[in-house]
């Protein structure tokens, strides 16, 4: 192994759980390090994607350093092979990724899968892109590409919310049986389970799966409120809900509970704690108008932060209105499923090699 590997290891091995100062200084080191190392062999391309991350991670310009990942790419394209061209484009798409500049990202990740990546964080990159498109047959061919090269647990996960998303229930359950084999503790997988059969009108399925969730500890009452609103069970939906006292935190995404209320005729409690979640956003709204003004919080700052505070306010009266007065005007969108996002810059410093990791 050669120097340069053996430091990137001592330093990775001492990086992580260290405060953000230590990392600064460790990263700023490495940096001198890697600076010295490049004038030796300025065509090294660990040496060169390791100060690439270490000039991402100390907060410089993309304009600091992508443009010699590029020029670099480009003047070595021959002497480079397909493994080395790969990686360094799905650095660069990684680091546009973070500018939100995501016509470069996916021109530098279509880059790298033409040189046959064998990173899946290549693919992984594409999939995200694409789900964000909404062109789910992409996103699930190169979820699908990723999970060849490894069998990470949010690999499966994303994928299987595009096969979901694409109504592919039945290739959903598939691969949701194959993740469970590997990781019967992860219960993203059964709470994505219980989606599918609701989608598929499977309640009773969908209800034994709640439960099970349930007796597995998960936790979040809300979102167990939720899933039983979506089998119809509203009298467990209002139980869940009022156990975990969920009404004395912001409900402007939970508005199925007061439908439930609705639905079971417990109007006296739905106009309590309607009055109720208007006396705390009635307080926030008090605070804003308080808050002390400053050259980073100024006069209209505050103005606008107390008209949107209003409008809260009015949205959730009206929406209250509509779900008294008419079940027809209250429609609850089915529960949204969005891929997990991380890092798939190969070389970043800011976290183990996420493929390496279960």
């Amino acid at each position: 192994m050669c120097s340069v590997n053996k430091y990137i290891k001592n330093f990775q091995d001492s990086f992580y759980g260290k405060g953000h100062y230590e990392r600064l200084a460790m990263i700023e080191e490495l940096d001198s390090f890697i600076r010295k190392s490049l004038l030796k062999n300025p065509k090294d391309v660990d040496s060169l994607m390791i100060w690439a991350c270490a000039q991402f991670e100390l907060g410089k310009s993309l304009d600091a350093f992508v443009p010699r990942l590029n020029d670099f790419l480009n003047e070595n394209e021959k002497e480079l092979d397909e493994e080395e061209k790969a990686r360094i484009a799905t650095n660069i798409a990684g680091f546009y990724n973070s500018d939100f500049d995501f016509d470069m990202e996916i021109k530098f990740l279509q880059i790298a899968s033409r040189y046959n990546s064998h990173y899946p964080e290549t693919y992984y990159g594409l999939a995200y892109y694409y789900f964000y498109k909404l062109e789910y047959n992409l996103a699930e061919e190169f979820f699908a590409k990723a999970l060849e090269f490894t069998k990470n647990h949010l690999y499966f996960l994303n994928y299987i919310y595009a096969l979901i998303n694409n109504y592919k229930y039945e290739k959903a359950l598939e691969v949701l049986e194959e993740a469970l084999d590997l990781y019967p503790d992860i219960s993203e997988f059964y709470q994505a389970k219980i989606i599918v059969k609701i989608r598929m009108d499977k309640l009773d399925e969908a209800r034994i799966l709640i439960e099970d969730l349930e007796t597995r500890g998960y936790s979040d009452n809300v979102y167990i409120s939720e899933l039983y609103y979506e089998i119809k069970d509203y009298k467990k939906c209002i139980e869940k809900f009022d156990d975990y006292k969920a009404h004395k935190i912001c409900i402007s995404d939970s508005m199925f509970y007061f439908d439930a209320l609705y639905r079971l005729g417990e109007i006296d409690k739905l106009d309590e704690v309607r009055d109720y979640i208007i006396e705390l956003m009635q307080k926030d709204l008090e605070i804003i108008s308080k808050e002390e003004l400053d050259d980073n919080y100024l006069e209209e700052d505050r103005n606008d932060d107390m008209d949107y505070k209003k409008y809260e306010i009015a949205k959730f009266r009206e929406e209250i209105e509509m779900i008294k007065h008419s079940l027809l005007a209250y429609k609850k969108d089915e529960i949204q499923l969005y891929p997990i996002e991380f890092c798939y810059i190969i070389d970043c410093l800011g976290h183990e090699r996420f493929s390496q990791i279960n």
